[in-house]
């Protein structure tokens, strides 16, 4: 049984609460605790005595402090909360088995979601910003008046953070009951004698560590290719910064490390003819080259974030180094998000790509205007088979799913859903380009593009459209990319007051294999239909 940190149980089987005492209220600055007998045997009497004294620390903690909350304690605040979810899901995985059904969906739904950027994410929250804050300090047990407008969105932002980690380490918890282990339970060492000198351990491979995380990644089958791309692609670089040191052995000065080399690797390594074909430590020096950007490196520290905390949990390491290691963003640059288009920029757009004189690729025209008017993401539209574009008496849906072709992925499980097609996209020919294609021998919607590992299918579309469209439109430097047009339909959607749920359920954060025709996240498909069409500029 496992049991909440502020309980204890003495030799003599009896329940003790502990509360921490922060040093900001002790008189001479130091860490204490009040610890209190709860005079019970029973764990489940326990836990209900524990939550309500909990609540009465928090409102005396709060009540205790009348300054703001300062970024440390915002973020502990929420590390707290996030643990506590945490291990309550654990608690309830060991009495009732991993989740299923509508429970599992729940799960991939809050993943999804956090892992959009800020503004799209807000966007989902019941009530928005001010509602959360409320529900989480009335939980919480927190004065809001302690709160400033910066510690508020401090808030808000860890939150999200808080949500993700939280998605991701259920998942990694459920990963780990795919195995049942028989070997035996080493016998513990023998304690060592003063004075004995330390003996030589053999402590396993970096790559053999690393090899176990792929393997069971790839059997959960939980994330996209692009995403375990990324995954690998840091733990090369953690190989190549620490000379493939063990994870075992690794402490936080070797992450403290990782984050310096990391802070001065040059923008796009592998492709400039100054850097190209050498190694970390050979680049670092060379003068003028542009570092990556920070929420690039706070990728890199994310994924390796991420490896550590599996690591610890199959026994691979005792703690997690990049715990904290994160750069904090730049408030005013905001370049953690993605920025919509404008309605004009839209237009301009449209105008170009359907312009016949621009003699612009069928594939590219259309990937474009896919994902103009559907939301889709950009590999989601380029791996669509034709079986994928599915009509009734009703119109046309397109079917996202892994399903079918080779290679085909999705970014998780509840990015799998039907998308109606807009009205524009039909009336700009959509359905004649499609049957147009059937003509071929191919099953595929787009049989040319070839595919990248990393990128899947969506490559050369992508390059096509960040690197020469967006130029030629003049937006070549203002931070829009393809996904820009994901996040513009969000926008639309919010500002013309369509519901959150029908938002979920077009650009794929709620339902896993659906069927055209029934209902889809609790809306017929009539409904979000109805719902899509109201995305106009």
């Amino acid at each position: 049984m496992r049991l909440a940190a502020y309980l204890s149980r003495s030799r003599h089987g009896v329940y003790y609460f502990r509360w921490p005492i922060p040093n900001r209220l002790h008189p001479e600055r130091k860490r204490t605790h009040v610890r209190l007998s709860l005079r019970t045997r029973s764990p489940d009497t326990a836990r209900r005595l524990s939550q309500r004294l909990v609540v009465t620390g928090q409102s005396a903690v709060a009540s205790a402090t009348a300054t703001a909350m300062r970024y440390d304690e915002v973020r502990q605040l929420v590390r707290e909360a996030i643990n506590d979810s945490l291990e309550r899901f654990r608690g309830k995985v060991a009495e009732n088995g991993p989740p299923t059904g509508a429970e599992y969906d729940g799960l991939t739904n809050t993943l999804g979601i956090a892992e959009e950027d800020f503004e799209n994410w807000l966007s989902f929250q019941q009530g928005g910003k001010d509602a959360l804050i409320s529900h989480f300090c009335g939980f919480r047990g927190i004065s809001e008046e302690r709160l400033t407008a910066e510690s508020r969105e401090w808030l808000v932002r860890e939150l999200q953070k808080g949500y993700r980690a939280y998605a991701v380490k259920a998942f990694e918890h459920l990963a780990t009951l795919d195995n049942l282990e028989l070997e035996p339970d080493p016998l513990p060492e023998p304690a060592k004698k003063a004075g004995e000198p330390e003996q030589a351990t053999d402590l396993p491979d970096f790559d053999d560590t690393v090899e176990l995380y792929f393997n069971e990644l790839n059997h959960s089958e939980q994330l996209a290719a692009k995403t375990m791309a990324s995954k690998r692609e840091a733990l090369e670089l953690l190989s190549e910064i620490t000379d493939k040191k063990p994870i075992a052995a690794m402490t936080k000065a070797d992450a403290q490390e990782v984050k310096r080399v990391l802070m001065k690797m040059p923008k796009n390594r592998n492709k400039l003819a100054a850097t190209k074909g050498k190694s970390i430590h050979e680049i670092l020096d060379i003068p003028g080259l542009e570092p990556i950007a920070a929420r690039t490196l706070n990728v890199y520290n994310g994924n390796l974030q991420s490896f550590f905390s599996w690591a610890v949990s199959n026994g691979h390491a005792d703690s997690n180094i990049f715990e904290g290691m994160r750069v904090k963003l730049s408030k005013n640059k905001k370049d953690d998000e993605r920025p919509a288009f404008t309605s004009a920029q839209l237009q301009t757009m449209l105008r170009h790509i359907t312009d016949e004189k621009a003699r612009i690729k069928p594939d590219h025209k259309w990937i474009a205007l896919i994902g103009m008017f559907t939301g889709m993401r950009l590999n989601e539209i380029a791996q669509l088979d034709l079986a994928d574009v599915q009509q009734d008496s009703a119109g046309y849906a397109i079917n996202v799913t892994k399903e079918g072709g080779e290679h085909k992925s999705l970014k998780n499980h509840s990015s799998a859903r039907l998308v109606p097609v807009h009205e524009r996209l039909l009336a700009l020919g959509f359905a004649d380009f499609v049957e147009e294609r059937r003509k071929g021998r191919s099953t595929r919607l787009f049989p040319d593009l070839p595919y990248c590992t990393k990128n899947g299918f969506g490559r050369n579309p992508g390059r096509w459209f960040n690197e020469w469209l967006l130029p030629q439109l003049g937006l070549g430097d203002t931070g829009h990319v393809f996904h820009s047009l994901r996040h513009t339909m969000a926008t639309v959607f919010a500002q013309a007051d369509v519901p959150a749920p029908q938002i979920s359920a077009i650009l794929g954060h709620g339902q896993v294999g659906v069927t055209f025709g029934t209902y889809v996240h609790g809306f017929k498909m009539e409904q979000l239909r109805k719902a899509i069409n109201r995305f106009d500029f």
